[in-house]
């Protein structure tokens, strides 16, 4: 009797321990929307809303009937993911899925609006002149891009033009693009900027990334939009994205397990190798 209790204290503490590594793991100061497309393969993504999703407030309009969920998502470095699958194109064709969330300002000079926006991206199959991504509207208004934009290299649009990386998109390869939007409220002069990372170091000792190591270093001016709805784009690409997230700080968009908190659920294994050995 005293070695079962003394298991189910030791067990108690680290499963204790690890439901505070998933709590402090995936709560996020200022998470706007995400999405971590937890859908029982097979099934399209027309009206599928997602056991891991937040902040929306449709389920997703895929008339296409194109995008499909996966058994197995994609992943980058320590990036929290959900337990659940990715969306793929079913082909190459001009396929769109849309899905709307509460709007979103686009700030003032005196009070400017930070946006951070990261998702998981692999192409499949298409040629370099392929499109394959996603875009903020506002309304029917598509006001930026982030992903394959038609060119061999992952690329950005805003409403300035596009910006390409120098950073081939190569088949079979899962990329984590990062954008972040500062917006003045200036929706007719380019007085707002916008950063752009293709893999960057997401590790824990980063506060934020680096802005010289942004595709577009030290920022690129923009006009400043309003926004409320997002897509998903396949144009002559196929490929898959996954973990898709908006927020107001780095974090938001690229969570991590913390130190502390995977101490702490080591500790807890240690303690019952060593309960072990004694009993």
């Amino acid at each position: 009797m005293k070695t079962s209790s003394r298991f189910l204290n030791v067990g108690g503490a680290i499963l204790g321990a690890a439901a505070l590594l998933a709590t402090v793991t995936t709560s996020q100061a200022a998470l706007i929307i995400y999405e971590g497309f937890d859908i029982d393969p097979p099934a399209t993504l027309e009206g599928a809303s997602g056991a891991t999703s937040s902040g929306w407030t449709t389920n997703w309009d895929n008339t296409d009937n194109a995008w499909e969920s996966t058994a197995a998502g994609l992943s980058y470095g320590p990036l929290v993911t959900s337990t659940g699958g990715g969306m793929t194109t079913g082909n190459q064709g001009n396929m769109q899925a849309y899905r709307n969330f509460a709007s979103q300002s686009s700030g003032s000079s005196a009070a400017p609006a930070t946006y951070w926006f990261s998702f998981l991206f692999n192409r499949s199959e298409g040629a370099d002149s392929g499109s394959m991504g996603l875009s903020f509207f506002n309304g029917g208004t598509e006001n930026t891009f982030v992903g394959q934009p038609g060119v061999s290299n992952y690329g950005f649009n805003a409403p300035f033009g596009n910006i390409n990386s120098t950073i081939p998109v190569t088949t079979g390869t899962t990329v984590f693009l990062l954008a972040r939007y500062v917006m003045d409220g200036n929706t007719s002069g380019q007085t707002s900027l916008a950063h752009y990372w293709v893999n960057p170091d997401i590790s824990d000792t980063v506060i934020v990334p680096s802005d010289s190591a942004a595709v577009a270093e030290f920022g690129t001016a923009f006009r400043a939009f309003g926004f409320d709805r997002i897509r998903l784009g396949s144009f002559g690409s196929r490929g898959a994205i996954d973990e898709i997230r908006l927020g107001t700080t780095f974090r938001d968009v690229a969570p991590i397990p913390e130190p502390a908190s995977a101490m702490l659920l080591g500790a807890g294994l240690l303690t019952l190798v060593v309960r072990r050995r004694r009993a």
